[in-house]
């Protein structure tokens, strides 16, 4: 017998009961017996068991309830996920806080966590991110101004309308760590992050960020 999660067991509506890609069909004399129909029940609703509605899980608040609760090990994944994200994208480097100047000030972090739902209103994603703790941001001193490059709705609305009249084919992207790639060289501010608990930063040492990260100014 091949051992599967109930989250890898398929069901066809009248001739088959399988897990993963080992699909057993049953003998014609079998399908339509009782037997075969309480089978088909019980194989059911150990699905709907496990496609749990993404609105009835709770969503932690911090890193110590994530790795705690039912999802523990989903959450595991994202922040591991969130973080080597960071490293491929060289958005900091580990500097020790005896080395900075005096008087520096660093802006804290803390993880946000979010359960991102399916079309079905199944969970499809798992999602934490490492953001700053923006208010403690100081104008002069980590930030000059600021700004926010978004489309405006009128521009996009003239885009669509462009594309209609010329029979145009529109395509969406999604890039998940887009944010991190932005550069911070146009800044002649460094700001030093003390990230939240879970991120690779030795006692006694911040982050000097090289590139932007959710909840900066």
């Amino acid at each position: 017998m091949h051992e599967a999660g109930i989250n890898s067991v398929q069901v066809s509506s009248g001739t088959s009961i399988g897990c993963g890609n080992h699909v057993a069909v049953p003998p014609e004399h079998f399908r339509g017996s009782v037997e075969y129909a309480e089978v088909q029940a019980h194989v059911m609703q150990a699905i709907n068991h496990v496609k749990v509605k993404a609105r009835a899980l709770k969503t932690p608040a911090n890193i110590a309830q994530a790795f705690k609760g039912i999802n523990a090990k989903d959450w595991m994944r994202a922040t591991k996920k969130e973080i080597q994200s960071m490293m491929d994208n060289k958005v900091f480097s580990i500097v020790k806080i005896k080395d900075l100047p005096p008087g520096t000030r660093w802006v804290s972090g803390k993880w946000v966590f979010k359960i991102k739902p399916s079309g079905d209103g199944t969970v499809a994603i798992f999602k934490a991110r490492i953001v700053a703790r923006g208010f403690q941001a100081v104008k002069g001193v980590h930030f000059d101004s600021t700004y926010s490059p978004v489309a405006q709705a009128t521009t996009i609305k003239l885009l669509l309308s462009v594309a209609v009249s010329l029979g145009l084919h529109l395509r969406a992207a999604d890039f998940q760590p887009a944010f991190l790639n932005a550069e911070r060289k146009l800044s002649n501010k460094e700001v030093y992050f003390m990230p939240p608990p879970g991120c690779p930063c030795p006692k006694g040492c911040v982050w000097l960020l090289h590139k932007a990260i959710y909840g900066l100014p």
